[in-house]
């Protein structure tokens, strides 16, 4: 029987953009949605508050972390 995710917890970043964090078994799923949304007025805020709150979930006896981002579209400038 295949195993179902549950919704976890949702954090919430200063520019709007949020992590939604599921798990199932030994197994966690975390969809990031609009964390590179930015305001050319506004500062970019630590990328550690992402980290630091998936770091938390590999420490919980997680054995494989899958992370999905969404809304972001990359630029460089080279």
């Amino acid at each position: 029987m295949a195993e179902s995710f549950s919704e976890k917890e949702i954090v919430n970043y200063p520019n709007g953009g949020k992590s939604i964090f599921y798990t199932s078994g030994q197994t966690a799923v975390i969809i990031d949605e609009g964390i590179c949304r930015r305001d050319s007025e506004e500062n970019i805020f630590p990328y550690t508050l992402i980290t630091d709150k998936q770091n938390e979930y590999s420490k919980r006896q997680i054995a494989s972390t899958l992370t999905f981002l969404g809304g972001c579209l990359a630029a460089t400038n080279i």
